[in-house]
């Protein structure tokens, strides 16, 4: 049969359309504040998915049987997943299976590259289910003809999908603000090891003229590791320095693994400082704390601390008439009411309190390791904090 390079759309919308229905009935998300906003931005690919697809569709003379029911024709289903959002459909037309398995040409086209020998033999052979790039492209044979069958289609393509193309489909879709982007952030310079030895930020370090820097290198690849990790200019001084011991510390715990438990629990002294700062950021100032039996004050520079003791003093106090409550808890609860930020959010903030209070009044000894995830969820979490001061 004649190739077909028409560019069908249709087949897309159809397809695009199945993997929503099927989306959805696997992912319930009955509150989107309540839900890891990767998750949302899959969602948003799956329901606007878009790519150029490229297919040969293969007859048999005969049904065969293909993941539990039987089929006559297959199709040869390439997706060039490096060219989200583009809306491309080419079908290199139709033909015996047989015919089709010995075309080098069309499986270059379809492969947009020489097929290997081993990959010629495979799919040559009755076994053949797909191949990929993960992240750049994949190639599944899918059941039935894929102009008429997309909801069937849709099933493989899906889990295709979530296996091998997440992060791709996130970061084209992503809904967490960029804050490399909105507030211009520079390229890091890179430190010596000199420059690490001898501190930054406010912080000194050892004397770098006591020891000889060139045995210290191994410090250079993990300082240039955590320096790319910025807080925003809205994060307060004081904080921005609690945040770069806790960087310092991943960098020396090269030499000293228990300087990477430390870094830790810097990290979560540093996000429970950040929600009391952010808290009393949104107070109306001066700030009116009242107390039972007449008493009350103004406050022009609130802080949580001074409002805490004042707590415990009197009682019970009010600020700027909503009751205040002592705990932390009740402290993220506020920030999600007022919508600093999400219920998910106010989660993840629930967690970093409950390891900071872990390694604040430890009951046991605990070594941790070294994590730069940890550094990256907790400079994420205090910039989502002060971003929307």
């Amino acid at each position: 049969m004649e190739q077909n390079n028409a560019n069908d759309i249709s087949v897309l919308l159809r397809l695009r359309e199945a993997l929503a229905q099927e989306f959805d009935r696997r992912v319930q998300i009955p509150d989107p504040d309540d839900v890891n906003p990767d998750t949302l931005a899959l969602r948003d690919a799956i329901h606007n998915f878009a790519c150029p697809i490229t297919y040969v569709v293969a007859t048999y003379d005969k049904p065969i049987s293909f993941w539990g029911g039987d089929c006559d024709r297959v199709t040869y289903t390439r997706f060039d997943m490096e060219r989200l959002k583009t809306a491309e459909v080419r079908c290199l037309g139709e033909f015996r299976h047989d015919d089709f398995v010995r075309r080098t040409d069309l499986l270059q086209e379809l492969l947009d590259k020489e097929p290997a020998p081993d990959l010629m033999r495979l799919i040559q052979s009755s076994t053949f289910l797909g191949a990929s790039e993960p992240g750049k492209w994949f190639l599944r044979v899918l059941p039935n003809d894929l102009r008429q069958d997309a909801r069937r289609a849709a099933l493989d393509v899906l889990d295709e999908l979530s296996w091998h193309c997440v992060d791709r489909l996130v970061r084209a879709f992503d809904r967490k603000p960029n804050f490399k982007e909105i507030y211009s952030f520079s390229s890091p310079h890179r430190r010596s090891a000199e420059d690490v030895l001898r501190g930054r930020g406010g912080i000194e370090g050892v004397a770098a003229n006591a020891v000889d820097p060139r045995e210290f290198k191994a410090l250079e690849e993990r300082a240039a590791e955590t320096d790319a990790l910025q807080v925003i200019p809205k994060v307060p001084e004081g904080l921005a320095q609690t945040v770069q011991m806790a960087k310092e510390l991943y960098v020396f715990a090269t030499f000293r693994y228990d300087f990477a438990t430390i870094c830790n629990h810097y990290c979560y002294l540093a996000i429970e400082a950040a929600l009391k700062l952010r808290w009393c950021s949104g107070l109306h100032k001066p700030a009116r704390i009242d107390a039972p039996k007449g008493w009350g004050v103004s406050l022009d520079r609130p802080s949580h601390h001074e409002i805490e003791r004042l707590a415990r003093e009197h009682g019970r106090v009010s600020v700027n008439g909503t009751e205040f409550k002592r705990g932390m808890k009740w402290l993220i609860d506020e920030l999600v009411r007022t919508r600093v930020v999400t219920k998910w959010v106010g989660r993840l903030l629930t967690s970093a309190v409950h390891l900071r209070n872990s390694f604040s009044h430890r009951e046991f000894g605990v070594i941790m390791p070294a994590s730069l995830e940890t550094l990256e969820r907790t400079t994420w979490l205090i910039n989502m904090l002060f971003h929307t001061a």
